[in-house]
């Protein structure tokens, strides 16, 4: 590639969203069997009553709380303040019901969806060639299970490729919710790609 093809390009860093599953954070279960994960997920699916879970191990509430789905978990209204503010795009909410395990309602809390889309994933031998035309773009190797085309990001702040649960976050979303220290998170980068420049 050209120096003046790859002045025409930008660069993007996308890091993994989810709770840290430390022990020593409050997290939970559901009280009944969730039967639209994948909808929920994806904010398809907004419950009519909030679902209901029950403390499953932990004490300290985190801004991030872990619900036994894989991918599922719940966020403070901390969380969802900040993401408002900065008015970042790609996510949702739902209600949700926590109990603690002496069955009293835990309250400021609520399910967080992904609604930003990228392409499905797929498994790529050489990542970094088929993302910028054989071009190296940075030191690190994502997992061959996070490529995803570039091209299919809808250019949601925060999403989720097509058929996954993996949230997904741009680099100034993970920046910005870094610097807020916020509780129980884990934050990983998970794919570096480029785009043509409008």
């Amino acid at each position: 590639m050209s120096t003046s093809e790859s002045k025409k390009r930008r660069f993007y860093r996308c890091y993994s969203l989810s709770d840290a599953l430390e022990f020593k954070y409050f997290s939970v279960t559901p009280r009944k069997a969730i039967l639209n994960v994948e909808r929920l997920f994806h904010g398809e699916f907004i419950p009519d009553v909030p679902l209901e879970f029950a403390h499953r191990k932990g004490r300290v509430r985190g801004d991030f709380m872990g619900a036994s789905y894989v991918s599922i978990f719940l966020v403070s209204k901390r969380v969802i303040d900040i993401l408002q503010e900065h008015r970042f795009q790609g996510w949702s909410t739902y209600p949700v019901l926590i109990s603690d395990s002496q069955g009293r309602e835990v309250e400021g809390y609520s399910g967080f969806s992904v609604t930003g889309r990228t392409g499905p994933r797929f498994e790529q031998r050489n990542w970094y060639s088929a993302l910028d035309s054989g071009r190296v773009v940075a030191d690190y190797e994502p997992q061959k299970s996070l490529f995803f085309d570039p091209a299919t990001w809808d250019g949601s702040d925060i999403f989720s490729p097509i058929g996954s649960r993996i949230t997904l976050v741009t680099e100034t979303v993970a920046k910005v919710l870094e610097s807020e220290r916020l509780t129980n998170m884990e934050l990983e980068l998970a794919a570096v790609f480029s785009l043509p420049e409008k």
